[in-house]
């Protein structure tokens, strides 16, 4: 009679037992090298090649009578086993013959114990169920054992129904759970997977392995309240490989997170690019559209994230609005992120602790307001806990081609903030870099930025700052470079409830424009107003001052190294450096006489009408001299409308003052 090798098709195995794909059996007389015609048909009619060629599964179909000697080898030709008499017996329970491929096991026991394999998951749901505790592989990636007794509910992850609608097949444990292998890839279907993509990753938690992101999927939320659309859980490991992505299909929401951290600890995301819609959207409204989204968590990872073209924000860091509690995110790393084209900033940094952003590069924000490339700006619902940032640190990050370039926002009241920019704050070809302000009461903190280097202006301004001189926040840059002459400009935002300025320190500002000098320029809107800052140069030849108002601004504590003062009102020369040139220019009208007041100055000063000045106007005017006359009376100021000309004296605690030269004409009142 016929038989077959195996009850169905033979399947071959090496010695770890791997399917034998494009092997080859040859098939001869029993003990001798006689050639013997096998067949692949069990009327014996259809004559196999000899050797017998193994399909990519290791299998033929090979029927034979007799006795015969099969020699085995691999696709490169390699002896497998080498078998000198074998005779079929084929029972109800399959091959019971003597072919043995390891040890004293024949083909039978060999066939139980080692798994099938198949491509898909589909595959696996059609194939046919032999026992119970039958073992398949799919994909060479993931092993399922059928379970007859299983009530599991079908996912079609972690456990697929069988083909005969008993039992499920149940995944074990895998190393790694792939998207691709259980979502639709954007090439397959353009439909949202946000559910497949998330029920695979909280099956990736549940059984403790990475969930790896490895071909591009479109998603849209799955929750409607912050727009949801994947959701990072508690011990979550993700890794995106290079062609792993998550990208919105187009919308008119306002609000959508494509990727979100919210309630969780203990996880990494690996690689993680998102794409929004920001050039495809369908709407005009709302600015909340983000790629990544972290909220109040704790202890996270996220190395080299690439956030493309969103609606709103690229990466949001900060608490949920409306949240009754002060949860932040803590102990959070974001480690060298790449955002590309959002619309409304780049990085927005509103609330946390121990947060760290390493080496962040952002490109190209531009479309509703802020359009910052970092943007820092605590925020909470009122009546509700307030924002807070400690122990922060974001380091050398690199803006280019924004609208703005770094934001500095701080206005609640009662907060701590500490923030730190270490390594140097790159700034090029944005309109404007720094806008640096802070205006609310009793807060405490500091926002330290170590080095900032700004290149390729687009804008007419440097810097926009004010800083409310109320509790102990600080502020200090400790270099500022730039390379181009333009102003550092006071501008007020909000009523600050104290009147005074401060705590605002430059130490060194450093200017690269081979000509043109920085200024420091106070508009009208800033009357009333008493600033204790510091503005120190590198070159103070190279910087000026500028005001425009008719009010005392100057507190005791502003301290500026400017030698060049324009237009304005009196000014003290203890805020200044000891030698100063009044340059009137700006004031076309002539009508006020501005002065410089060197009360309580004992320094030796030399103070004149600066040579750049082109408009007269009052002249340079000097006030809180002592010079005695011969009746023993005294002047007391000093006038000039000499360009170039200077007055050089010092004053004298409890005495007079000394002259010791002068050039260009001067009277003396």
């Amino acid at each position: 009679m016929a038989s077959l090798l195996s009850a169905v098709r033979t399947r071959f195995f090496d010695k770890s037992n791997k399917p034998l794909a494009g092997g080859k059996v040859y098939t001869y007389e029993a003990n001798s090298t006689n050639p013997k015609v096998t067949w692949s048909d069990e009327a014996l009619t259809v004559q196999n090649t000899n050797p017998v060629l193994l399909d990519n599964e290791g299998t033929a179909l090979i029927f034979f009578s007799g006795k015969y000697r099969f020699r085995i080898e691999d696709k490169y030709g390699v002896l497998v086993e080498d078998n000198p008499s074998v005779t079929s017996l084929v029972g109800i329970d399959g091959v019971t013959s003597d072919i043995v491929k390891d040890g004293d096991e024949n083909q039978k026991t060999i066939n139980d114990k080692t798994t099938q394999y198949v491509d898909t998951i589909v595959d696996l749901s059609n194939l046919l169920v032999r026992k119970n505790n039958q073992k398949v592989i799919v994909n060479n990636r993931y092993t399922y054992q059928y379970d007859k007794d299983s009530v599991e509910p079908i996912d079609g992850i972690y456990s697929v129904e069988a083909s005969n609608s008993i039992g499920r097949w149940i995944l074990q444990k895998p190393t790694n759970l792939y998207a691709s292998d259980f979502a639709k890839t954007s090439a397959q279907s353009i439909e949202s997977q946000s559910v497949k993509l998330q029920q695979t990753n909280d099956i990736a938690v549940k059984l403790g392995v990475p969930f790896i992101v490895d071909a591009e999927f479109m998603v849209l939320p799955v929750e409607n309240v912050q727009g949801i659309c994947f959701s990072v859980r508690s011990n979550n490991d993700i890794t995106f490989t290079p062609k792993g992505k998550l990208k919105i299909v187009p919308n008119n929401l306002e609000t959508y997170s494509i990727v979100h951290v919210e309630n969780i600890e203990n996880y990494k995301l690996v690689f993680p690019r998102v794409q929004g819609d920001r050039d495809e959207h369908l709407g005009t409204t709302g600015e909340w559209g983000y790629g990544l989204t972290v909220y109040q968590s704790k202890k996270g990872y996220i190395y080299r994230p690439e956030i493309n073209n969103t609606w709103g924000d690229g990466i949001y860091v900060g608490r949920r609005w409306g949240l009754i509690n002060d949860d932040t995110p803590t102990d959070i790393t974001i480690s060298e992120p790449t955002v590309l084209n959002a619309g409304r900033n780049g990085i927005s940094f509103s609330a946390g602790t121990r947060v760290n952003i390493l080496l962040p590069y952002v490109y190209g924000t531009k479309g509703k307001a802020p359009e910052a490339g970092i943007d820092i700006e605590p925020e909470a619902a009122d009546g509700l806990p307030k924002s807070h940032l400690r122990d922060c640190i974001i380091s050398s990050p690199t803006i280019e081609s924004c609208k703005l370039g770094l934001v500095c926002y701080f206005f609640p009241n009662d907060s701590t903030y500490e923030v730190e920019f270490s390594g140097v704050t790159t700034i090029k070809d944005c309109e404007q870099p720094l806008v640096i302000c802070a205006g609310g009461n009793n807060n405490s903190g500091y926002l330290d930025l170590n080095k900032i280097q700004v290149t390729k202006l687009r804008g007419n301004t440097l810097l926009q700052n004010a800083w409310h001189r109320s509790g102990d926040f600080r502020c200090t840059i400790k270099e500022l470079v730039t390379d181009k002459s333009l102003p550092i400009v006071m501008t007020m935002n909000g009523a600050f409830s104290t009147g005074k300025l401060g705590h605002f320190d430059i130490r060194k500002i450093i200017n690269n424009d081979p000509t043109g000098k920085i200024g420091y320029y106070v508009p009208t809107s800033v009357q009333n107003y008493e600033d204790n800052s510091s503005y120190m140069f590198e070159d103070p030849n190279r910087a000026y001052l500028d005001f425009d108002f008719t009010t005392h601004f100057f507190g005791k504590d502003f301290l500026s190294n400017i030698i060049t003062l324009h237009s304005g009102w009196t000014a003290s020369s203890r805020n200044m450096a000891n030698y100063i040139w009044q340059d009137p220019s700006i004031d076309t009208s002539g009508a006020s006489a501005i002065y410089i007041a060197t009360a309580n100055d004992y320094r030796r000063l030399k103070i004149g009408l600066a040579n750049t000045t082109t408009i007269v106007g009052q002249g340079c005017n000097i006030s809180g001299l002592r010079i005695r006359k011969a009746d023993g009376s005294y002047y007391t100021e000093a006038h000039t409308q000499s360009i170039g000309a200077w007055l050089e004296f010092q004053n004298n605690q409890g005495g007079n003052t000394e002259v010791f030269g002068q050039y260009g004409t001067w009277s003396f009142t």
